[in-house]
């Protein structure tokens, strides 16, 4: 087998370092109308830079593949390694079949290698599991804002963890199911050599371990003992929001994401996210000296203390006290998530001014819902009135929330509300249109925002609320994300720098 290259690809045409010794190397670069990644079957002697990929002397032989300029190094790689693997589709502007059998010189993956990767999601309602073939080459570079990892995405299953609780299981056996469907679904590939496991799971991870808060009887998972286990080489576990968090960077605002207040983002400033689901997610970002390559770092803000801010609130926070016999204070996330929704909706259904405006048939159907609760108030909020009521709590809860986060972090680097629960109810939370946007003032599209939104229910007006520094909040920019996958992106793009 030749021996593995290294080496480093240069973009702008200049060179790349190799090994000799018949090597098989690789050269890249950005040049003119097209980018170009060169691969080249060194024959002996010494290594022999080039100052153009194209340039190859002439004991060496080459095969170039061209793809629109501006296209990252990890997919021309991708690309070049497809070559090699007939049964994947081709990258797009190549066509099927190229190069011909008889130009492949070399096995490519002797330059490149191919490991699986297995990518999990697990939080209080659901596992969410992937398998995705990924190309390790230490040159693959993908830092930076608006980069997705490389890879090629083999299976994924969405699991309900309740099933599972209900016959005794763990989340092992979630994994080994999902095994054997990812087995089953590609017969002619060996899926149980997993080389990378990054789980993305909801709760504090203190040496590579969580013991879940929001699944009763609660799971623990140990990632040392699991890759000694399953005898995978890397097994991380990461906080879910952790993975939010990297997910960000990975994002096309453009299309990814609705502006709920426009501003300009300030170079290097921190970056917040903060997200409703089954519970309430918190992380933030901070950068090295200014420069596009963030950190993200766990929080566990949503379990600080729910403040009311006017009467009815405050009666809402003495009904959870009671419900959840807390004595002092309640979690914010009590009413900010899809539990809490739940939880709002219960207290209104007793409460004096509401009561007798439950519809039997909806109070029902949220009986019988389970964990799927805040789901039934979130679909009749458009025709039913105590439903309404309980969204604008909600949204006013969480607008107040998000402003607080914003003065703990000052994220003028953006901050980001995302979750299931965003995107679902976005017509509740408000975002400017492109009328609004188009504006030469942002302090004016803003408010224009305001005057067509009312007091009760408005996030914007309730994250704006916060007296003397409200000015503040109004020069952070704050966007809504739509992609309901992030985690799971920024999971994949924060490990696959595993075993690099």
């Amino acid at each position: 087998m030749a021996e593995k290259a290294t080496g480093m690809g240069q973009l702008g045409g200049g060179p790349c370092l190799t090994r000799p010794n018949r090597a098989l190397t690789k050269r890249g670069s950005f040049v003119g109308e097209d980018a170009s990644l060169v691969l080249v079957a060194d024959c002996g002697g010494e290594t022999r830079p080039t100052e153009h990929p194209t340039a190859a002397p002439a004991d060496e032989r080459a095969h170039q593949c061209r793809l629109p300029c501006g296209t990252a190094l990890d997919s021309l790689m991708l690309a070049c390694l497809r070559f090699d693997q007939p049964a994947l589709r081709p990258p797009l502007g190549l066509p099927t079949g190229w190069p011909p059998p008889a130009q492949r010189f070399w096995s490519l993956t002797d330059v490149v290698k191919i490991r699986l990767h297995g990518h999990g999601s697990i939080v209080g309602t659901n596992s969410r599991m992937q398998i995705y073939l990924v190309p390790h080459v230490g040159i693959l570079a993908f830092t930076g804002r608006g980069k997705k990892a490389p890879g090629e995405l083999l299976y994924e299953q969405e699991f309900a963890n309740s099933e599972y609780i209900k016959q005794g299981k763990g989340w092992k056996d979630i994994y080994f199911d999902f095994l054997k469907n990812a087995q089953d679904a590609n017969p002619g590939r060996s899926i149980d050599n997993i080389r990378t496991l990054s789980l993305a799971v909801a709760g504090p991870v203190e040496n590579n371990t969580v013991t879940f808060t929001s699944i009763k009887p609660a799971w623990t998972i140990d990632g040392n003992a699991l890759a000694d286990e399953l005898n995978i080489e890397n097994v991380k576990l990461m906080n879910d929001f952790v993975a939010n968090g990297y997910g960000l960077l990975t994002l096309d605002e453009s299309v990814d994401c609705k502006t709920v207040q426009a501003n300009p983002k300030r170079k290097g400033g921190p970056i917040a996210c903060v997200g409703p689901g089954t519970g309430l997610g918190e992380c933030y970002l901070t950068t090295h000296k200014g420069d596009d390559e963030y950190v993200a770092y766990p929080s566990e803000g949503g379990h600080t203390e729910f403040a009311p801010r006017n009467e009815l609130e405050f009666e809402l926070l003495q009904y959870l006290m009671k419900k959840f016999e807390q004595r002092h204070r309640v979690s914010v996330e009590r009413v900010i998530s899809g539990r809490g929704l739940a939880n709002v909706f219960e207290f209104l259904c007793q409460h004096k001014d509401f009561k007798k405006k439950v519809s039997p048939a909806i109070q029902a159907e949220f009986e019988a819902a389970g964990d799927l609760q805040g789901k039934v108030v979130g679909e009749n909020v458009d025709n039913d009135p105590v439903c309404k009521k309980a969204m604008d709590i909600f949204v006013s809860a969480y607008g107040s929330e998000a402003g607080s986060v914003c003065l703990k972090f000052l994220p003028f680097g953006g901050l980001y509300l995302a979750g299931g629960l965003t995107p679902k109810n976005l017509k509740h939370i408000g975002h400017l249109d492109e009328a609004a946007l188009a504006k030469q003032s942002i302090r004016n599209a803003v408010s224009e925002a305001l005057m067509h939104q009312t007091t009760d229910g408005n996030f914007i007006h309730s994250f704006l609320d916060k007296g003397r520094l409200s000015f503040l909040l109004e020069q952070i920019p704050v966007y809504a994300v739509m992609d309901q996958s992030l985690g799971q992106v920024g999971n994949r793009r924060d490990s696959s720098k595993l075993g690099s």
